[in-house]
């Protein structure tokens, strides 16, 4: 049998720490963990190596695509590509992504890229140097050119881009025709999605060209892809005339 201390030394133990617990602040409750964010739909390369670019003819050329451009100071030469249809090439957003395609490194301040409203009242709409730039595909995004200014380009009015290169004081030029054409058929377009059936669908039947290569051939939305998208990438240009002038990188 415990001595009478013991047990009130006991009690007296146990409501001191009773009096601690209920002291001590309560814990918050756990933030519940955020939901992952989706990955865009991406079409397989098989079932995007079905699709083929519809053209929708104007009846206008649409421009000079090709250029090769020697180069001093014991630099390669370079071939510039533009990646655009012969036709006038159709876009369906305020600011698409626009690609081309060089044969060698370009170095800071030796390409320049032009857009140019080319309708009345004609105007040069942005002009700016480029940074060095890697061989192979290249792209600029108009919605976020230069300081992150956004290029919108007004519906129903041809513009024409320009990218040259630089050899000493002459200026080298591709210069292609884009139209922005406001789409009852692309009402439901979401660039976000990327390369998702739907989308590559509505953007193939409507001949759409800016966006059907975006996001067929660069699904990720960058540079660098999966190899099997190379395949994908030169059926879009055979169908274009383009297969023939770039060598896949």
């Amino acid at each position: 049998m415990n001595a009478p201390g013991s047990f009130f030394a006991s009690v007296a133990c146990m409501a001191a720490l009773a009096t601690a617990v209920l002291a001590e602040p309560a814990a918050p409750p756990a933030k519940p963990k955020p939901e992952p964010v989706p990955a865009a739909p991406q079409v397989s390369p098989e079932r995007a190596a079905m699709y083929r670019f519809m053209a929708k003819r104007s009846g206008k050329p649409g421009g000079q695509r090709t250029r090769g451009v020697t180069r001093g100071e014991g630099k390669p030469m370079i071939k510039l590509v533009a990646i655009a249809p012969e036709a006038v090439g159709v876009t369906h957003l305020e600011s698409p992504r626009i690609w081309w395609w060089q044969s060698a490194a370009t170095e800071p301040q030796e390409m320049l890229f032009e857009l140019e409203r080319t309708e009345e009242p004609a105007k040069n709409v942005i002009s700016i140097k480029l940074g060095a730039l890697p061989a192979g595909f290249n792209a600029i995004d108009l919605a976020q050119v230069g300081k992150g200014q956004k290029i919108r380009l007004e519906a129903g009015v041809e513009y024409e881009w320009v990218l040259s290169c630089f050899s000493g004081e002459k200026k080298n030029s591709v210069k292609v025709k884009i139209d922005r054409r406001n789409d009852l058929d692309l009402a439901d377009f979401k660039p976000e999605q990327g390369g998702g059936p739907k989308n590559i669908a509505a953007l193939s039947e409507a001949g759409n060209w800016y966006e059907l290569f975006d996001a067929v051939a660069f699904p990720a939305k960058v540079e660098s892809v999966a190899a099997e998208y190379a395949g994908i990438r030169q059926r879009l240009l055979d169908q274009v005339g383009l297969g023939g002038e770039i060598k896949a990188p």
